[in-house]
Formats: structure tokens, sequence, C-alpha cells
């Protein structure tokens, strides 16, 4: 299926970003630990909001550790919870939906399953027709 941005945005806000904000790369001990930071096409602080909910709200990192585990299932779904509420304007903007189709439509052909294929897909279009407008 073809997707088209109804309102694609003409600019980014520039800043400081880990790069690859994913839960696959967070240590969790005493305190958490961010590591391998990427450069990115878009140095922009939404990119990291975008990867923390591959993960949070999309579940990707089961995709990558290829195992459910229910702990970690529900600590995601606090982090999401968390991300809705303080960053709301943000995840309502355009620029985050622009950049989570793009993110979207990245990870797409790591996806193992055709229920997975089609929840990611089922995401970048209620992403296509929400506008912020």
């Amino acid at each position: 299926k073809n997707f088209k941005f109804t309102t694609p945005p003409s600019a980014l806000p520039i800043g400081r970003n880990h790069g690859d904000f994913s839960v696959s790369n967070m240590i969790f001990s005493d305190s958490y630990y961010l590591v391998d930071f990427l450069d990115n096409i878009f140095d922009t602080p939404i990119n990291d909001i975008v990867k923390l909910r591959q993960d949070s709200k999309h579940k990707f990192y089961f995709t990558l550790s290829q195992k459910f585990n229910i702990k970690v299932d529900s600590v995601l779904d606090k982090i999401d919870k968390e991300v809705n509420l303080n960053f709301k304007d943000i995840i309502q903007s355009d620029e985050f939906r622009y950049l989570s189709i793009l993110n979207l439509a990245r990870i797409l052909p790591y996806s193992k399953s055709e229920e997975e294929t089609n929840a990611i897909l089922k995401a970048v279009n209620e992403l296509n027709t929400t506008s912020s407008g």
C-alpha cells in the first residue's frame, strides 16, 4: 500500500539526542545506563521519543529479542504511559508523526510474522490518517 503525507513538516527541531534510544540500548541495574549512541540523519530529540515508542507502544523489542517477557511488557506499558503524559504535545505533532512513519517503515523488514507486519502497517496507517492541525 502507498502512503502519502498529507502535511509533511517543513522543519524539525535540531538538538542533542541519543540516536538509537530503544530498550535494547539501556542497561538497568541500581541505576540506568544508555549505550550505543548513534549518529542519525535527523539530529532531533523527537527521534528519541520515536525510537522509545517503537518498543513501548509497538513492542519491537520483543521482535529483536525473539522472546516475550511479561515483566518487560509491563515496564514498556508504564514507560509508554509516562511518555504519553510528559510528551503529549510532541506525540501529537506532525513532526512526530512523520518521523514515526519513517521509523516504522524502517523496521518493517525485520518483522518476523504476518501478524507483526500487519500491526506495523496498521500503526503507519493510523499515523498517516491523523493530523495535529
